[in-house]
């Protein structure tokens, strides 16, 4: 699977902030049906807000903690406003 944002519900702003620090885009489906996923069922069936990150493989648990987490971080202040 190709490094993407997965976005169900209401959770654009958020995404938008960590795809701008990390380059990955940001998709509304996955492209094919993932019944029974978090995205389905919280997003979509429950209609909360989910967002789904698809890392790309053969990262170390370095680069993705270097990466990543600064970009999740500054995304979560976009809930805070």
């Amino acid at each position: 699977c190709k490094p993407l944002l997965n976005i169900n519900g209401d959770c654009m702003r958020l995404a938008q902030v960590i795809s701008r620090l990390t380059g990955y885009e940001i998709h509304d489906s996955i492209g094919y049906p993932t019944p029974g996923c978090l995205g389905t069922y919280c997003g979509l069936e429950r209609n909360m807000p989910t967002l789904t990150y698809e890392i790309e493989r053969g990262l170390s648990h370095h680069q993705i903690v270097q990466v990543h987490v600064p970009a999740i971080l500054e995304g979560l202040k976009v809930l805070e406003a």
